[in-house]
């Protein structure tokens, strides 16, 4: 599997307990200025690229969470 850049920003902000939503999770990099480098020039794609690279994250965080508690 290939491995996502956002895993571990992601995680950092999870550590905390709280609840986050997409939206939250996508202001949270934007104002870290994380997605940025990982984002398509082209605005039209942005949205659907950010979302994409997110919850393909939280997809992988989970399974390996999940792998590690078992």
């Amino acid at each position: 599997m290939i491995e996502n850049p956002l895993k571990l920003p992601i995680l950092k902000l999870l550590e905390d307990g709280a609840t986050y939503t997409v939206i939250d999770i996508l202001s949270a990099l934007n104002q870290q200025e994380i997605l940025k480098a990982h984002l398509p020039a082209e605005k039209s794609l942005a949205l659907f690229h950010s979302n994409f690279l997110i919850m393909n994250a939280l997809l992988q965080l989970q399974h390996e969470l999940i792998d590690d508690n078992c």
